[in-house]
């Protein structure tokens, strides 16, 4: 019907046309792509910067150093890295002189990446990054695994006399601070950061 309206070379210049207009919405639409990417990008580059929140790059360092060395430790004293070896080997580690350096070592490394008290400040302040960002971290496996290694390292954290009773009321501080804090919090990201702690 077109072809009956108008000449062939009429229709060959208004595909034409209509190509190179797709080709200019193309390029709008990939630069508008591209400068998302980029905004994107510097977020996550900011949280990246800012995971601990408001701890000052010294604090952050000693906290994983502190994990760093605590492990190493107990490597040292079982011989072996292995989880399993280290769990099993609790006598050497008990008897060992290095023993509660490294498990306080292991307790402040651990505690920081968990977000417990006294060292849960970082993630509500994290917790102010763009939803999806937050949304992961909020999710983040850094602060379920510190938990997890917490939980279990309990057998050997519990050999000291002192262990279990901090572990617990570490815990329990937290719980309530947090809890306190959710409550008053006056945003939806400030109340999934603190419940999150809690």
């Amino acid at each position: 019907l077109v072809t009956e309206r108008y000449s062939n070379q009429t229709v060959q210049q208004i595909i034409d046309d209509l190509n190179g207009m797709l080709t200019v919405i193309q390029r709008r639409m990939l630069r508008e792509l591209i400068s998302h990417l980029d905004e994107l990008n510097q977020h996550i580059r900011n949280l990246d910067n800012d995971i601990d929140g408001t701890m000052k790059p010294d604090e952050k360092e000693a906290a994983k150093l502190a994990l760093l060395a605590g492990v190493l430790l107990l490597g040292h004293i079982v011989g072996s890295y292995d989880l399993e070896a280290v769990l099993a080997s609790g006598d050497a580690i008990r008897s060992h002189a290095l023993y509660v350096p490294a498990l306080v070592l292991v307790l402040l490394g651990a505690l920081t990446k968990s977000a417990q008290f006294p060292f849960h400040f970082w993630l509500p302040n994290a917790m102010q990054a763009p939803t999806p960002a937050s949304a992961f971290l909020h999710s983040a496996t850094m602060v379920k695994l510190g938990i997890y290694l917490l939980a279990r390292f309990e057998p050997v954290i519990a050999e000291v006399s002192w262990g279990r009773a901090t572990l617990v009321a570490v815990a329990c501080i937290t719980m309530a601070m947090a809890a306190i804090q959710a409550l008053r919090a006056e945003s939806f990201k400030a109340a999934l950061a603190y419940s999150t702690v809690a």
